[in-house]
């Protein structure tokens, strides 16, 4: 694609005191020049406008738009400091390099987006996640009785949501989950407590820890687990200790410790109960399809043969 040539004022001589036909062909000839380089200009000024085809380079320190929409976005090399385009629409996006410092569409749509090199700074991306905590003290119903973990507040969550203290999963992928238990004993002797997962109220394999509690302590007790769920499957905490404190009786003995925020003697937030984060680590491992081979010899029935989904 041509660069836009800048035109230039000529430089007009002056005048003789009479008619001359040198001069008067030496001015004409200057301003035929002028404003061929003029109509050259609009021309390739219009051209650009109304190109439909790919650009070779087009670089910008802003690109800012509200609507940008196109056949065929088709570049070498697409390089822009800071992009921001509410929309963007077009049947093929295809780039060899398309790089922003920071790009941020409202809505992108094409047909086919395919690109060998699509960088940029990435803190644009929103992955599936949740981070929850609870601000209730929290006790077992009885000695040695697996309890489910309480969430009161969601902090942040996308594509994760909380009801009944189960964590739902809305997509398909391998899941982090770190968390964390506040737990206080005030018996006078140390007591042990058991954390673990269970995902659509089926233990997870693997996934327990356990934790001794000694007399008049605060022990924060959690684990981060990798798990992969499945869209619509339930996450949940499970714990239970050997002798469970009993609010009513009172009884001594291990439960979840919350506090309030303090303001003396020094400010300081509230301490939760509980607190966990469960983040999109990466997409579900492919399914494989695996025919189990069954030998065969003499005569008669083999049976039904298996196949085997991994």
């Amino acid at each position: 694609m041509a660069n836009l040539i800048p035109s230039k004022a000529p430089n007009l001589p002056i005048a003789t005191v009479e008619y001359e036909a040198r001069y008067q062909d030496q001015f004409s000839n200057i301003l035929r020049l002028y404003f061929n380089t003029i109509d050259n200009a609009i021309g390739e000024l219009i051209r650009i406008l109304e190109y439909t085809g790919p650009f070779d380079t087009v670089y910008a320190n802003t690109v800012d738009a509200t609507n940008v929409n196109a056949i065929n976005v088709n570049t070498t090399n697409l390089t822009s400091l800071f992009a921001v385009i509410q929309q963007l629409q077009a049947n093929t996006i295809a780039a060899d390099n398309f790089q922003g410092g920071n790009g941020v569409f409202n809505n992108l749509t094409g047909a086919n987006v395919n690109a060998s090199l699509f960088t940029g700074a990435g803190y644009q991306i929103n992955f599936p996640h949740v981070g929850a905590t609870d601000s209730t003290d929290q006790y077992a119903d009885a000695d040695d009785d697996p309890t489910i973990v309480d969430w009161d507040t969601v902090e942040s969550a996308h594509e994760i949501t909380l009801a009944s203290d189960a964590f739902t999963a809305n997509k398909s992928g391998i899941y982090k989950v770190d968390y964390s238990l506040q737990f206080t004993n005030t018996d006078a002797a140390t007591h042990d407590v058991v954390i673990w997962l269970k995902v659509n109220n089926v233990d997870v394999t693997r996934s327990a820890i356990t934790v001794s509690i000694p007399t008049a302590s605060y022990v924060r007790a959690g684990s981060v687990f990798m798990v992969e769920l499945q869209s619509g499957d339930d996450l949940e905490v499970y714990w239970a200790t050997d002798t469970a404190y009993d609010p009513v009786g009172p009884v001594d003995g291990v439960y979840i410790f919350h506090d309030a925020a303090q303001v003396a003697p020094y400010a300081r937030p509230a301490i939760p109960s509980a607190v966990i984060s469960i983040t999109y680590v990466s997409a579900p491992p492919d399914p494989k399809t695996q025919i189990v081979p069954i030998g065969v010899s003499g005569y008669g029935r083999i049976g039904t043969p298996t196949i085997v989904i991994t």
